[in-house]
C-alpha cells in the first residue's frame, strides 16, 4: 500500500492518496476513525492496471 500526503496551506486539511495493488480483488476500501469505520465512505476506485486508488480530504490533526 502506498500513502501520499499533500498539505493544503490555505485550509486546515491535507489530501491523502491511498493506493494498493490488488488485481484479484473486486473492491477495496480504507477505513478508520476519519470515516467512522464505514467501508462505504472509504471505497477506492479500481484502475485499469488493477490498482485501487482513492483521495481523501482529512483534517490535519487526523492525518
Amino acid at each position: 500500500m502506498s500513502i501520499k500526503k499533500q498539505l493544503i496551506k490555505t485550509k486546515p486539511i491535507c489530501k491523502v492518496t491511498f493506493s494498493v495493488e490488488a488485481k484479484e480483488a473486486n473492491t477495496a476500501a480504507v477505513i478508520g476513525d476519519f470515516n467512522n469505520w464505514k467501508p462505504a465512505e472509504g471505497e477506492l476506485s479500481k484502475l485499469k492496471n488493477g490498482t485501487f486508488k482513492g483521495v481523501f480530504d482529512l483534517t490535519k490533526d487526523a492525518s
